[in-house]
């Protein structure tokens, strides 16, 4: 998953990603996922940034900036593949929202210097090597006192880790009741295998964000409850015991303590660019 044509049928495949999220009413653990994360997006952004002036870089389905777009924030959303834009697009329509839509290369960002409040990337930076250069792209086109920020889902062990063996085993069972003996040995992971997937810490990215002039950086691991696999009706209750303890979950992701970067299964980072 790193060449154009691989992105490009990514967001083809519309049936990848829902345009319509769930989070006034989640029925499921994405839905969650995405309420908790936005909610604390906004939470930062409204508290920390100079204006409202938000870019999106590899938005894909530009679900964060389109979330900010409902709260009067003016939304630009870059992405390289076309097909991405055009979903980007029809999610922002279809919400009654408006954005400025730009096919680009977060390797040399299409803007000046000091262009935006936000510059936010989510599932990107990892699928870079040399991560340094978008990081110091996204960072040159924000506003003295702007917030850099971004979520990278990293390969480490997690609590996600543990649960992909008990989805790898529930796969395993159904393929065998199936008779799909080909694919009982097939391991589920949440981040596929095949997936190019660097190997940065937290701290790397916290490193090269200061490197291109970031101060007041605050780095987290996120996301505490796993996705797991489940027949539908202990889905259902799994999903009604996270909504009963969505408080833990947000204490967990604003919390800074090592010991969290042994459950949390998602980097978060965030900070304001140098005056």
């Amino acid at each position: 998953m790193s060449k154009k044509n691989n992105w490009e049928d990514f967001w083809l495949d519309g049936s990848n990603r829902d345009l319509l999220l769930g989070i006034d009413n989640p029925k499921c653990w994405e839905d969650i996922s995405w309420k908790v994360g936005l909610e604390q997006w906004k939470g930062i952004f409204d508290s920390l940034a100079p204006g409202s002036k938000i870019l999106e870089c590899g938005c894909g389905s530009a679900t964060v900036s389109r979330y900010m777009a409902g709260y009067g924030y003016e939304a630009t959303v870059l992405d390289y593949t076309e097909s991405s834009i055009k979903l980007a697009k029809a999610g922002f329509i279809k919400k009654g929202l408006k954005a400025n839509y730009v096919l680009g290369d977060i390797y040399k960002l299409p803007f000046e210097d000091n262009s935006f409040d936000v510059v936010f990337s989510g599932g990107v930076l990892e699928y870079f090597e040399n991560y340094e250069i978008p990081i110091s792209e996204m960072i040159r086109v924000l506003r003295p006192g702007g917030i850099f920020a971004a979520n990278m889902v990293p390969r480490k062990f997690s609590i996600q880790t543990v649960a992909d063996w008990q989805r790898t085993a529930a796969h395993s069972i159904k393929a065998l009741l199936k008779g799909n003996f080909n694919d009982i040995f097939n391991s589920v992971n949440l981040v596929p295998k095949h997936y190019n997937i660097n190997s940065a810490t937290l701290a790397d990215y916290e490193n090269a964000a200061k490197n291109s002039g970031l101060d007041n950086i605050e780095t987290r691991c996120i996301t505490p409850f796993p996705l797991l696999s489940l027949p539908l009706s202990l889905q259902k209750k799994y999903v009604q015991y996270i909504l009963q303890h969505l408080d833990l979950w947000r204490k967990f992701n604003d919390s800074d303590k090592a010991w969290k970067h042994f459950i949390g299964m998602t980097y978060m980072i965030f900070g304001s660019k140098s005056s």
